[in-house]
């Protein structure tokens, strides 16, 4: 049996760490556990950014490049961003004052739910699986998990100076929400093309 690449190992982890961020999410509101859940759901949180860009750099530099890993590195991004989006639009679990609107939250969950029938779509029609994240895509990414942070950091930057947190975590909203659609734009586009090529490919053979 082979066993999995560094890489793959990287983003298996992350996909595990979204087990413990979740529970710490669930607990920062309770009045025992306020700061140091959501301390750690931040820790947590920063250690799964930070793997993000560790196992695309670990997978360019071995060489160590797979069909799981194009598969399994968006699909943790999408699956932390989605469970994260959910519990901090929700009154209970989210941050007081910077509870995210339900706009968004359907934005960026929507965009990943259209991404991936998409993703299914091309790999039926063409048989191949198409997934290449474009500077677009990762610019998106980015921007989600600054958003996340940005939010789970607004109590500690309020205290200091309210208007600035309260400015920080509205204008995040909007840049993940608005490179949210120019994503899902410029994806559809390239699939639309792909299913274009894979159209005239059939018609000559």
């Amino acid at each position: 049996m082979p066993r999995l690449s560094l890489p793959n190992r990287v983003t298996i982890t992350r996909v595990l760490l979204i087990v413990p961020f979740v529970v710490l999410v669930l607990y920062q509101n309770k009045l025992r556990f306020v700061d140091w859940a959501r301390y750690t759901a931040m820790g947590i949180f920063a250690v799964m950014a930070f793997s993000d860009a560790l196992d695309g750099y670990l997978a360019r530099r071995t060489g160590q490049r797979s069909r799981l890993g194009y598969f399994l590195d968006p699909l943790a991004d999408k699956l932390l961003i989605t469970a994260a989006c959910i519990l901090l639009a929700i009154e209970s679990t989210g941050v007081e004052g910077a509870l995210l609107p339900g706009w968004v939250v359907v934005v960026i969950i929507g965009k990943d739910v259209l991404w991936f029938a998409g993703v299914l779509t091309i790999q039926f029609v063409t048989g191949h699986l198409a997934i290449s994240a474009s500077r677009l895509g990762r610019a998106c990414t980015c921007a989600q998990l600054a958003m996340v942070m940005g939010i789970l950091l607004f109590p500690d930057i309020s205290r200091v100076w309210a208007g600035a947190a309260w400015w920080l975590t509205r204008s995040l909203w909007w840049i993940a929400a608005s490179l949210g659609v120019l994503t899902l734009a410029n994806y559809t586009r390239i699939g639309i093309r792909q299913l274009g090529e894979n159209s005239s490919q059939t018609e000559k053979a």
